[in-house]
């Protein structure tokens, strides 16, 4: 803890222990920050201008939290990569990467997100909510394997590519649900629902498309199977359209 790291040619703090903490730690000007491998707590680090991952695990059970990452240096960088399930991104500031946080099954809560040109959020398995997510290519872009999406109480908005985006990669039944988020998005569509999703939940949403390329709500024709939108608040300016349907307007 407390130690500064820079211009390395590896990872500046590996950690593959049991119940380790690495916390307080200044990192900058290298491949990769922080790898952790273990059960643990990742606190309270600020990580700098790096060419693969600022955080990278592959450790489940692991917290993240308070934590800042900013610069990657190319749209290839994730600013905390949770490999392994069951993995925590709490509280964190994560900025100007490719993608800000991905995850492989775990939580992402209450975290700033911004400036990442690939993605804010990206991952399988998820439960994203409580976050502040702009100025990214998309804000939340999360497909599954088999394991519910659960996307809640998000403040997305400003984002170039999409909002939230969700899809399968396996054509299961998992659940997504999107859920009491607040989604601004000009030029694109604010939702999507696609990549033969097969039961989804959209309920208690305020969005906003705007432009004339806006769209509120796009469900794919392959992804209508048990689709049930309801009580969502949709507001257009701009030329914007309510919704594409099986590819529709």
């Amino acid at each position: 803890s407390g130690s500064s790291f820079h211009h390395l040619s590896q990872y500046g703090i590996a950690v593959s222990s049991q119940n380790g903490l690495v916390t307080g730690n200044t990192l900058s000007n290298l491949p990769s920050g922080i790898y952790f491998g273990s059960k643990g707590t990742v606190s309270g680090n600020t990580i700098s201008d790096f060419t693969s991952n600022g955080i990278y695990s592959n450790g489940s059970a692991t917290l993240y939290t308070g934590n800042t990452v900013t610069r990657g240096l190319n749209a290839g960088t994730t600013g905390i990569d949770i490999w392994s399930g069951g993995g925590s991104a709490i509280g964190n500031t994560v900025s100007q990467a490719g993608t800000g946080i991905r995850i492989y099954g775990g939580v992402v809560a209450d975290n700033r997100i911004f400036g990442n040109s690939v993605a804010g959020i990206s991952g399988l398995n998820a439960v994203v909510r409580n976050n502040v997510i702009y100025s990214n290519g998309t804000g939340i872009d999360l497909t599954t394997n088999g394991v519910d999406n659960l996307i809640i109480n998000n403040l997305v908005y400003g984002n170039a590519t999409g909002g939230i985006r969700t899809a399968t990669n396996s054509g299961s039944a998992a659940l997504h649900l999107i859920e009491n988020n607040t989604v601004y998005q000009q030029g694109a569509a604010a939702i999507t629902v696609s990549g033969s999703v097969q039961n989804t939940v959209l309920r208690n949403n305020i969005i906003w498309a705007d432009g004339a390329a806006g769209t509120g709500i796009s469900v794919a024709a392959d992804s209508l199977r048990n689709y049930a939108g309801n009580y969502n608040d949709v507001y257009l300016t701009g030329g914007a359209k309510f919704g594409q349907w099986q590819g529709n307007s």
